[in-house]
């Protein structure tokens, strides 16, 4: 694939994107993610928040984003729902 990535006033190449992401997904698989499990992301809006979520669907892991601004309450509700 062609192109670079630019997402939050980050670039990268789109290699180097997936590289990172598949290292992640590894990553995952290793502290025991499967596919169908969810996981939260809880992160800034950046180009690492954007890998992991490539990760996610590389493994087959469902995943809920949660607001980092959000109030200990909303966070919560979001990780009990």
């Amino acid at each position: 694939m062609a192109g670079d990535v630019y997402f939050a006033g980050e670039k990268t190449t789109r290699a180097d994107f997936h590289t990172t992401a598949r290292k992640i997904a590894a990553d995952m698989m290793s502290r025991g993610a499967r596919p169908d499990d969810t996981i939260a992301i809880f992160m800034r809006n950046d180009l690492v928040y954007l890998q992991l979520m490539e990760a996610a669907r590389l493994v087959g892991v469902r995943y809920a984003t949660i607001n980092s601004h959000a109030a200990p309450g909303e966070v919560l509700h979001i990780l009990e729902d």
